[in-house]
């Protein structure tokens, strides 16, 4: 492995893992990475390197395929396996020569590979692709919260504010009715019923914020100006037996609570 690297720069600095049985590999390799401004960790066997993944964060492996026991193209199916580490960039070094080696390999997650007689110059570029691949995946999460996250403030603007609107104009009818001297027989009657009315929509509103807070799964649907928001009808909401039980539960006590 020869030739010159330049090193890197204007980027998120993120730590490779380089994992290779033959340890003299192991440490020219990270020499030379480490000129280029990258930070390594060294693993000498696929198990060595599941530890360090399971106790670090490291976003990308640079793994020799063939080593005795488990090789790299099993090392990397069980971290395609793993929740924390499936979305770790995979570089396989390798003698490869088939194409149809070359797929399988990709097929079973490998994201890139490189000959074993390598530059390191090439190495580092292909890093270097791998960098600018989780930070697009980085941008792209970021934006889909942002999106989520307006999609929410607009859902709870609009399907609160109606509900509201009604609980206020209710509570303003029963404050002004409830003023009147003498207060007729008729008069605490209308009242009851406009306190009735506050409570339907304040039942509404709870059961708008009971579905946003126990969000599993959500489509949306377009709201004015194109602006995206939670189609709470198609929600899936969690709910659990206990949670259940304990809303019948409050649900009986208010109604045994409630002017008849």
């Amino acid at each position: 492995m020869q030739g010159g690297h330049e090193p890197l720069s204007g980027r998120k600095e993120r730590t490779v893992l380089l994992v290779d049985d033959d340890i003299a590999v192991l440490q020219v390799t990270s020499r030379q990475l480490q000129r280029s401004g990258c930070r390594v960790v060294t693993a000498s066997s696929a198990d060595e390197a599941e530890r360090i993944l399971e106790a670090q964060d490291i976003p990308i492996v640079v793994c020799d395929k063939a080593m005795p026991g488990r090789d790299g193209l099993d090392l990397c199916r069980s971290l395609r396996q793993n929740p924390k580490t499936k979305g770790i960039y995979f570089i396989m070094i390798t003698a490869l020569g088939k194409p149809m080696e070359k797929v399988r390999a990709l097929m079973e997650g490998v994201d890139d590979y490189i000959h074993k007689s390598f530059e390191p110059s090439e190495l580092l570029a292909r890093i270097q692709v791998a960098q600018r691949i989780l930070d697009l995946q980085e941008q792209i999460l970021q934006l889909e919260r942002l999106n989520a996250s307006i999609a929410m403030v607009t859902t709870l603007a609009h399907e609160i504010n109606n509900p509201l609107t009604g609980l206020l104009g209710f509570l303003e009818l029963a404050k002004v009715r409830i003023t009147k001297k003498p207060l007729q027989e008729d008069d605490i009657e209308k009242i009851k019923r406009m306190l009735e009315r506050v409570y339907e929509q304040g039942k509404r509103i709870e059961m708008v914020v009971r579905k946003l807070m126990n969000l599993k799964e959500y489509s949306t649907k377009t709201y004015l100006e194109g602006v995206e928001m939670v189609d709470i009808d198609k929600a899936d909401v969690l709910s659990s037996a206990a949670s259940q039980e304990k809303d019948e539960t409050e649900n009986q006590r208010e109604n045994i609570a409630r002017p008849k």
